[in-house]
């Protein structure tokens, strides 16, 4: 618009004031600058014509890696994309339990079809929190809240949420007919807050919107952890802090997970607060209460309050973890720098 309006001055000066004034030549000004006008309209309009239709395809691209509304906004500030800076997310791992031999049972047409339902089931949950799906890995996901692209003050409750929807949603997914050699799907998730590195990350050729750091390792640890301690969720001290009251979460323990150096405060998610019954409320207080037992090195008192917990529910994997350490402790006694840590042992 600037162009056009100097180039219509700049003409009108000189038909005006240099050819008529100065030679007395009289020239025709209404043609020139509608010709002009029409001619910035023409090129303005296809401009924004072939602006909004690449916007509309990188918004439809988009969609394949996160939900339409980020997409969205994401076209519209294309440069949020390129930016990167260190910031608190949460991070959310999750895989299906023995999958891999699953899938060999039931065949490749026959996995696909399988493992399509199920990640197109999650990412419907994901969506509906407004997670960034980074990438499926096999028959996992990696997702993360809170990115640079749309911030969520709420990211770890968020997290927790869809990971509660996330195993309602596959356990309605149970009752389906998936095929009658798939065994029933279970699923591991593993979440973790606190600071990382959220940008472009990749070479020229092709890069990966993603986070990077600490917190991504130890949700994907966390994940791991699961199988140790048979549960479903684990979440880390920070997730728990940052998720808020309506959450219930039963205290794990000290766990020191592969790779790291410090153990971390790491807590099972059960569910919403408003969900969970008095005999399960007091079934999380006994095996908490035997955690600290445990922490504290007094091995006695943890076992009777393992054992105690056992006999509510005899198929806890945490429990019978615990009862194993606090036997073995008892008979050689715990190490000199003993703080209560579960070490995970390398696969």
């Amino acid at each position: 618009l600037a162009a056009m309006l100097a180039t219509c001055t700049a003409f009108t000066i000189v038909a005006m004031f240099v050819l008529f004034e100065r030679y007395g030549i009289a020239t025709a000004l209404a043609t020139p600058l509608i010709g002009m006008f029409v001619t910035w309209a023409m090129i303005t309009a296809y401009r924004q014509l072939v602006e909004e239709r690449a916007k509309r395809h990188f918004s439809r691209t988009l969609q394949q890696y996160t939900s339409p509304a980020l997409a969205k906004r994401m076209a519209e500030d294309p440069d949020t994309v390129t930016r990167a800076e260190t910031r608190e997310v949460t991070c959310l791992f999750s895989d299906l339990k023995g999958f891999t031999s699953i899938s060999e049972r039931i065949g490749a047409e026959a996995t696909q079809k399988v493992l399509n339902i199920y990640l197109e089931r999650m990412t419907e949950v994901l969506d509906a929190r407004e997670a960034l799906i980074n990438k499926f890995l096999g028959d996992g996901i990696f997702a993360f809240f809170n990115p640079a692209i749309n911030p969520q003050a709420d990211h770890a409750q968020r997290a927790c949420l869809a990971a509660l929807e996330a195993m309602a949603a596959l356990e309605q997914l149970k009752h389906e007919p998936l095929g009658k050699d798939c065994h029933p799907l279970h699923m591991r998730i593993g979440l973790a807050s606190g600071l990382a590195v959220v940008g472009n990350c990749g070479s020229e050729r092709k890069f990966d919107y993603t986070c990077i750091g600490d917190t991504v390792n130890l949700a994907s640890r966390l994940e791991g952890t699961n199988k140790t301690f048979g549960t479903g969720v684990l979440i880390n001290a920070r997730c728990k802090e940052l998720a808020g009251p309506g959450l219930l979460c039963r205290h794990i323990g000290r766990i020191l997970v592969v790779g790291r150096a410090a153990y971390e405060e790491t807590h099972e998610l059960v569910g919403r607060t408003d969900q969970i019954g008095s005999v399960q409320l007091e079934q999380i207080h006994c095996f908490e209460e035997a955690v600290r037992c445990f922490i504290a090195g007094n091995f006695t008192r943890a076992k009777a309050g393992f054992e105690q917990c056992l006999q509510h529910n005899a198929t806890d994997a945490a429990s019978q973890l615990y009862l194993g350490l606090c036997d073995a402790y008892a008979q050689v006694g715990p190490p000199d720098t003993w703080n209560g840590t579960v070490e995970m042992a390398r696969k």
